[in-house]
């Protein structure tokens, strides 16, 4: 059962090569959609992306407006 569980979770991080290579690692986030775990580029994502993920502090601040300053 461990062994298994870590296996999937081995999965999990290399697929980051095959979904996100374009991306700095820096900005990559593990998030949940429908109870999965799913990275996400805060800098390249949508709203649209970011309604479909399951709901946490995290992302309701990146759904917030940003107010402009001169």
């Amino acid at each position: 059962m461990e062994i298994a569980s870590l296996k999937e979770e081995l999965e999990f991080y290399k697929s980051l090569f095959n979904t996100h290579s374009g991306s700095v690692i820096y900005n990559l986030k593990i998030k949940n959609k429908n109870g999965k775990k799913v990275w996400v580029d805060r800098i390249r994502c949508d709203q649209k992306e970011l309604l479909e993920l399951d709901r946490d502090e995290e992302i309701t601040e990146w759904l917030k407006p940003v107010k402009c300053e001169r």
